[in-house]
């Protein structure tokens, strides 16, 4: 499941979510069956990669809510 990192930067988020899931049931099934297939780790790779841009997208929503809201409390200071 080799996913470019640059294609990751644009997906929407309900299908990183998605993939992201899907990833963490077939990495559950594959240890299960055997834990030294080759491909674990390379599923596990990109599982990581997808979890971090949902990191930083979570982040950035919050980090712009607390700028609305400074933005919001300096106009208030104002009136």
């Amino acid at each position: 499941m080799a996913i470019p990192s640059d294609r990751i930067l644009y997906m929407e988020e309900r299908e990183l979510y998605r993939m992201s899931m899907q990833m963490k049931e077939a990495l559950t099934s594959m240890r299960k069956r055997s834990s030294r297939d080759n491909r674990i780790v390379k599923i596990e790779t990109d599982l990581c990669y997808i979890d971090r841009e949902l990191e930083i997208r979570e982040s950035r929503r919050q980090a712009h809510r607390e700028y609305k809201s400074s933005l919001s409390n300096k106009r208030s200071y104002r009136l």
